[in-house]
């Protein structure tokens, strides 16, 4: 007799399993209580064998991840070097003034190829060209009365001749002009001083620093008529300029120095007087 539980064969009218100790059940034959899965196969048709499932390929490995590029150190940042203090309290750490001719100073200063110097101020020019219209009208003046006492007249004759018409006095503007223009000219060529610019310690200059070519000190008198046209516009341009440079400099690439500089930076760069302690005898 077959344990319906455990299906394991027991002797017959046994009513506990001898294997897993259940009680049997009385009524089911042998077969009958058989599982399914114990019974034996059909003898009508033939066996069919189930072929084995073909095994799965294992999937490939996956190829490992490249190593990172190891990331670079920083540059180490320099020590800066402490400041030195002072040991005590109270005593002063002495600190180096800014030289003058190693910085611009103050406006209108600035460098000609690595030479500090002072543009002159703008009341300083307009007193040296002053001076010399000044000094070209009385040259006029003698030339006009030289040419009256050599015509054998009197010396108001020629001031009479001027007071005529008003075309005299054009031409003799006209003569005042181009004697102003060549003395600036030729003056400037020459050393690039004029008589009131030597009283005045000015000088004209190109910008890097070397004097006037002729075609240059003639380009600058060009642009000084230039200048005047438009009611002397072009000069008062440099009393607004930051390098005091006017149209007749700019166009010329001129500019007008003062030999010696300010008093005030003379003053800073004087050296200071040591006082002497006087040794006193031993006694």
């Amino acid at each position: 007799m077959v344990c319906p539980h455990c299906a394991f064969p027991n002797e017959a009218g046994a009513h506990v399993c001898v294997k897993c100790h259940r009680p049997m059940k009385d009524g089911p034959s042998e077969m009958q209580a058989k599982p399914k899965w114990l019974a034996e196969p059909h003898s009508d048709g033939p066996v069919v064998s189930v072929p084995p499932a073909p095994k799965v390929a294992p999937a490939p490995k996956a190829a490992p991840a490249p190593k990172a590029a190891p990331v670079p150190k920083a540059a180490p940042v320099p020590k800066v070097a402490p400041v030195p203090l002072a040991e005590t309290v109270g005593v002063p750490v002495p600190v180096p003034e800014a030289q003058p001719r190693d910085v611009m100073v103050h406006l209108g200063s600035p460098s000609v190829q690595g030479r500090l110097v002072w543009s002159a101020p703008f009341w300083a020019r307009s007193l040296a060209m002053g001076l010399d219209m000044f000094l070209v009208a009385g040259l006029v003046g003698l030339m006009l009365l030289l040419s009256s006492l050599v015509l054998g007249e009197s010396a108001s004759t020629g001031l009479d001749w001027v007071a005529d018409s008003l075309s005299n006095v054009f031409i003799l503007f006209a003569v005042f002009m181009v004697l102003l223009l060549g003395y600036v000219t030729m003056f400037a060529n020459f050393g690039g001083q004029t008589l009131g610019k030597m009283l005045f310690g000015l000088r004209v200059i190109r910008l890097d620093g070397h004097g006037l070519s002729w075609p240059r000190a003639l380009l600058r008198a060009i642009g000084m008529l230039l200048a005047a046209l438009p009611g002397l516009a072009g000069f008062l341009w440099a009393a607004f300029d930051l390098d005091r440079r006017g149209w007749h400099d700019k166009l010329a690439d001129t500019m007008v120095v003062s030999i010696l500089p300010p008093r005030s930076v003379v003053a800073r760069e004087a050296p200071e007087s040591v006082p002497v302690e006087e040794e006193s005898d031993p006694a």
